[in-house]
């Protein structure tokens, strides 16, 4: 009989050892911070980077006028002046984030070389910006005004000069062998 009751014991303390082994109580983790305004932009990636807004300007629905759009870029605090306005242009290519506005770079253009002489900026782009553009007076008159007054928005740039693969500008309509100035009447709201 001492024998069986030990037995019985023993099968009663085998299963509440291997239920006890199993369900070990874990502390309890801490839930992922989450950010209280997911909209939020991500902080800079560096410390010494910056953080700006540049006012773009992209066409708007009837190709009669460019309309700014506020844009934050970020860039390192030790970047030239020709790189800053070369990642203002790129921002520009990426066209616009409202959806009344319209592109004004076609698909593809690269900014070659940007150089700052005094007053004047002198933009190489690659050859899309002539083989993958649109055409017509209006979509080229958008083009150089989003260009001219995106970059003369700037105090220190009054002039505008645009080339392609080092030779002047010649698309459609329009032969470019002079820099542009800010065209204020093409600006709209």
């Amino acid at each position: 009989m001492r024998k069986i009751g030990w037995l019985v014991l023993v099968l009663l303390l085998i299963p509440a050892l291997v239920l006890g082994a199993c369900s070990r109580v874990e502390p309890p983790q801490e839930p992922p911070v989450q950010s209280e305004d997911p909209v939020t932009p991500q902080e800079p990636a560096e410390p010494d980077d910056v953080r700006e807004h540049v006012r773009l300007y992209f066409g708007n629905a009837n190709a009669d006028a460019v309309v700014a759009e506020i844009r934050e870029i970020i860039y390192p605090e030790n970047i030239t002046r020709e790189d800053y306005l070369t990642l203002v242009l790129t921002e520009l290519a990426a066209g616009p984030e409202r959806e009344d506005l319209f592109p004004t770079i076609p698909e593809g253009v690269k900014v070659l070389s940007l150089t700052v002489q005094d007053d004047l900026v002198v933009v190489d782009f690659s050859e899309e910006m002539t083989i993958n553009h649109w055409g017509g007076a209006a979509g080229e008159s958008m083009t150089l005004n989003s260009i001219a007054n995106t970059l003369t928005e700037f105090e220190d740039v009054k002039r505008v000069m645009l080339t392609v693969e080092g030779e002047t500008m010649l698309l459609e309509h329009i032969l470019l062998d002079e820099p542009l100035e800010r065209n204020p009447q093409m600006i709209g709201e």
